[in-house]
């Protein structure tokens, strides 16, 4: 005679479990902020849209590589220093630096925290992109050196030399020249300068307001000129 075994399975709990789970990724994917997850010192296996705005990799080329190695994280410790960390207290909240696709260094406010899921670690990271407000803090720092170097100036001397030593590395340039008008207003006499070759040192020493320089107009029009390319510079001003 003929048998036949059934087994029935009630799978309800698996689809609602994998319900919840993409409503999960649907929320996270809502946040602001650049969140992914990662094996513990595994590879990425979630990617959400704000690590997408905010790194210019898609999901498809983020999940499946090592976020350290994608991102060139730098902070302090490294990625051993930051696996104890979480390994003894399950979160981890750092300062970090990653770089972007195209290539930006972003400085981030990260948190980590270890969640385990069937038998396995992962570590979900979020990101908040806190670059400019580490520049605006900078620059406020650098203003407030340069505010207490100016006050024990005595001398116009003194004020050009300080200047020099604060906004030009403050800047990030090469060549810097602070002046002062002379007595009778056609002259612009430099006080203290940076970057110059030896052989424009002397032609820098005193400029005639109206010789058609940048320092010139500048002095002429009190108004700030910003030339963003070499050339643009070359252009306007072709002798200077």
């Amino acid at each position: 005679p003929a048998s036949m075994i059934g087994v029935t399975v009630d799978v309800t709990t698996y689809q609602l479990a994998e319900e919840e789970l993409r409503r999960q990724a649907a929320l996270l994917d809502q946040a602001y902020d650049a969140m992914f997850a990662w094996e513990w010192n595994g590879p990425i296996t979630y990617w959400n849209k704000g690590a997408e705005l905010m790194y210019g990799y898609t999901a498809d080329e983020a999940v499946g590589r090592l976020s350290h190695e994608l991102l060139r994280t730098t902070h302090g410790g490294g990625l051993p220093r930051l696996l104890q960390r979480l390994k003894e207290h399950g979160v981890a909240e750092i300062e970090a630096e990653h770089m972007t696709k195209d290539g930006r260094r972003l400085v981030v406010e990260s948190r980590q925290q270890v969640v385990v899921d069937a038998g396995r670690r992962y570590v979900l990271e979020a990101n908040r992109d806190i670059t400019e407000r580490r520049r605006r803090e900078e620059r406020a720092g650098r203003l407030q050196e340069l505010a207490a170097a100016l006050a024990g100036a005595l001398d116009p001397e003194t004020i050009g030399v300080t200047v020099i030593e604060h906004v030009v590395p403050a800047l990030g340039a090469n060549l810097g020249n602070v002046f002062i008008r002379s007595d009778d207003g056609q002259e612009l006499v430099s006080l203290a300068a940076t970057g110059h070759a030896p052989e424009q040192r002397g032609r820098w020493q005193r400029v005639p307001v109206d010789d058609r320089t940048m320092v010139g107009e500048v002095a002429c029009y009190g108004v700030p000129i910003i030339i963003e390319t070499w050339s643009e510079r070359l252009a306007r001003y072709p002798h200077h």
